[in-house]
């Protein structure tokens, strides 16, 4: 059973196995949709104009409702794995459809099917739950069965995992964000509701300069545990935090820049020279790998080649790579740039936004998607 976002339309999945979706208000019948297997979870479109259900043959299968007098209504399904416990749910802006099923979950285009990720389960405990996206649609909530009831909340940008939480009275039947997605609360096999601090900072007070640079500084950190904690950290800085997101940005160019001196330095006269740059260069780990793998294969001193290919060599020895979901550096850090602004959410904030926006990439997107959100609430 499930209330569409905007209050209008319920869906309830029943034992025929179908589909029925009833006016919130009235409780008036609008639409009975037959499945070929019973339906483990339903869930409703923002809009109310879209359905989907995880049914126990092991398929999700999605339907368009903005016609209720068609009989078979258009969709697609995608295979997941069979369960007799699963989760449901599309993200706020209604672009996406996520599924939890034994140990993995499934994030697949609302329009298309198609999957976009998944993410799987590394730990002990038992089968899914459920599953739920932060209103924010920048995370996901999972809850799973065994005697901790673990929690899990994962980054969806970067797929790492933001927090888990273990000690529920039992298995995680429901998962649901609170605060913006601040925080997060479970449901209990034995009907008693737990609060996760997601954020991390109840009780604490509001960062000083020197916690606020350190944030920054931590701000693109590929470990999302880590990465994330540091945007809250700048979300309770307030104006504090825009002034310096304000600066960095409009200087953003400059580590760049940075890096390019660096890589013609490795072909400095001076050892000391080529050595404090190679240094610098593996400091920089994500950030200069891009330029420094440009250098080593085009650069057009020999010597700024066999340099950089030593840079790369102990990259590979650090483990230091590009991750396969292309997001990191200076675009890692304007991505959850955006997550600060849109809580601080002041005219200042919203000025940032703008600029934001008018890049291209992830960031200009996400920054978007922030403004909209933010203009709604008016």
């Amino acid at each position: 059973l499930q209330l569409a976002p905007d209050g209008t339309k319920l869906a309830v999945g029943t034992e025929e196995p179908a589909i029925s979706i009833a006016d919130a208000t009235t409780g008036k019948l609008l639409q009975t949709i037959r499945l070929p297997s019973k339906p483990l979870a339903v869930a409703l479109a923002a809009d109310g104009l879209r359905v989907a259900a995880v049914c126990r043959d092991g398929f999700v299968r999605t339907y368009d409702t903005s016609d209720p007098t068609v009989a078979e209504p258009a969709g697609w399904k995608l295979r997941v794995a069979r369960s007799s416990q699963a989760g449901i749910a599309f993200s706020p802006d209604g672009t996406s459809v996520v599924s939890s099923s034994i140990t993995r979950v499934t994030v697949a285009d609302a329009a298309t099917g198609r999957i976009t990720h998944t993410f799987d389960r590394d730990w002990e405990d038992g089968p899914y739950q459920d599953v739920a996206f932060s209103p924010d649609g920048r995370f996901l909530a999972t809850g799973s069965m065994g005697p901790a009831g673990g929690v899990v909340v994962w980054e969806l940008a970067t797929r790492g995992v933001v927090k888990r939480f273990t000690g529920n009275t039992g298995s995680a039947v429901r998962v649901g964000f609170l605060d913006r997605g601040r925080s997060l609360a479970s449901l209990a096999a034995d009907e008693s509701v737990t609060v996760w601090d997601i954020a991390g900072r109840t009780g604490k007070p509001a960062p000083n300069a020197n916690e606020l640079r350190t944030a920054w500084d931590k701000l693109d950190h590929l470990d999302s545990a880590i990465g994330v904690a540091a945007a809250w950290t700048l979300v309770d800085g307030g104006t504090a935090s825009v002034e310096m997101i304000r600066e960095r940005l409009a200087n953003a160019g400059a580590t760049d820049a940075r890096i390019q001196k660096l890589i013609a330095d490795l072909d400095a006269a001076d050892f000391r020279t080529r050595d404090a740059a190679s240094k610098e260069l593996v400091g920089l780990r994500e950030r200069a790998i891009a330029a420094v793998t440009a250098a080593a294969e085009e650069h057009a001193s020999s010597e700024v080649q066999l340099q950089a290919a030593e840079v790369l060599a102990k990259f590979n020895k650090l483990g230091v790579k590009v991750p396969d979901h292309g997001v990191y550096g200076e675009s890692l850090r304007m991505l959850r740039s955006t997550l600060v602004l849109e809580r601080i959410g002041t005219p200042e904030a919203v000025a940032v936004l703008r600029d934001l926006a008018k890049a291209t990439g992830p960031a200009a997107i996400a920054a978007q998607k922030s403004l909209d959100r933010l203009a709604a609430k008016k």
